[in-house]
């Protein structure tokens, strides 16, 4: 029987079905929709366009932990974290 999961922030009830592997653009938006979080496996900058268009750089963020960033776009330029894993 399947765990249910409730109480989660923004209506998120469970852990991330579906993880696709980026490719950063500056311009397209991620293959599968705004994510609810990212994983980086190399450590560094992440330059992201929010679900509302805002434009941000996530300074040093650390390798190997899944960070709970909503995007719709990563950013090639000013990106050098790399191995990045959206999840939806």
């Amino acid at each position: 029987m399947a765990t249910t999961y409730t109480g989660g922030p923004n209506g998120i009830t469970a852990p991330s079905p579906k993880y696709v592997t980026v490719s950063t653009h500056d311009t397209n938006a991620l293959a599968g929709g705004d994510s609810r979080g990212v994983y980086v496996g190399t450590s560094g900058d992440l330059a992201v366009v929010s679900p509302h268009g805002d434009t941000v750089i996530f300074k040093n963020l650390a390798a190997g932990v899944v960070h709970p960033i909503q995007a719709r776009i990563i950013k090639t330029t000013d990106t050098d974290a790399s191995d990045i894993i959206a999840l939806y």
